[in-house]
């Protein structure tokens, strides 16, 4: 295989697993992995995302709840994962895993989501070819 686009975490994890076989190229950060300080930005490489695609692919794990959720449940979800994600041992367990914490708000999320939604179609085309579909 000749490129592969993984969650950073589990790129690591396959690459330190495979005896030299698979090889980190580059990461969709903005930023280099602190878990992976040797493996370059995108942009180190020489490679020219467009800035407003790049958030599409720099994401791990986002959190989605259905469309209409009362707002009371909404809060309660958004404050345990906030929480959660200030919680040093947490942050600690996750940099162990590779799994590095950062947060957006659900109103940032959002406005990231409908950005990329309005500029994805200018993409679809180049995407269709590079994955062969």
């Amino acid at each position: 295989m000749d490129l592969v686009i993984l969650v950073s975490g589990t790129m690591m994890r396959h690459a330190e697993a495979s005896d030299g076989r698979l090889i980190p190229k580059a990461v969709f950060f903005e930023k280099r992995l602190s878990f992976a300080p040797n493996v370059p930005t995108v942009k180190e490489v020489g490679l020219d995302v467009p800035k407003e695609i790049m958030p599409l692919l720099s994401f791990d794990i986002v959190y989605a709840a259905p469309y209409g959720l009362p707002a009371d449940v909404h809060k309660v979800l958004n404050e345990a994962i906030e929480k959660t994600l200030r919680d040093v041992s947490f942050a600690e367990l996750m940099e162990k895993a590779k799994l590095p914490v950062s947060e957006l708000s659900s109103n940032e999320m959002q406005n990231r989501a409908i950005e990329l939604y309005k500029v994805m179609p200018k993409y679809i085309e180049s995407i269709r070819r590079g994955i062969g579909s």
